[in-house]
């Protein structure tokens, strides 16, 4: 993805990663892949109807902001919380530094205690 703009790269993870679960874009898209499948495949499996949706963008030369929600139900074991077959919904933001067409840097914050909450 060499010449992937930030909002391509970022597409990519919330439609193509987390929604239709392609973790093979994975090593596509990050620069160091490792940590991202590890967290992603865990999630996934936890929540393998989650859907996020992006609801504003932000985007300033190779750095990019992204506010979303997702949504999706608890199936199966995380965070040492048995599957509750709850639906869940939750909110965060992910910053990124696309260079390449790859994310060399990101940092997410999201409502975990809301998540925590749904399931406990």
């Amino acid at each position: 993805m060499t010449t992937a703009s930030p909002a391509d790269v970022m597409q990519v993870l919330f439609e193509r990663i987390w929604n239709q679960g392609e973790l093979e874009q994975i090593e596509a898209i990050f620069a160091q892949p490792a940590p991202a499948r590890a967290f992603i495949s865990v999630f996934r499996a936890a929540f393998p109807d989650l859907h996020h949706h992006i609801d504003e963008t932000l985007i300033d030369g190779t750095r990019i902001a992204v506010c979303w929600r997702a949504e999706g139900t608890h199936s199966g074991p995380w965070a040492g919380h048995p599957a509750s077959g709850r639906r869940l919904s939750y909110s965060g933001i992910t910053i990124a530094q696309i260079e390449q067409g790859q994310i060399q840097r990101h940092h997410t914050e999201w409502d975990h205690a809301a998540l925590l909450e749904q399931i406990a």
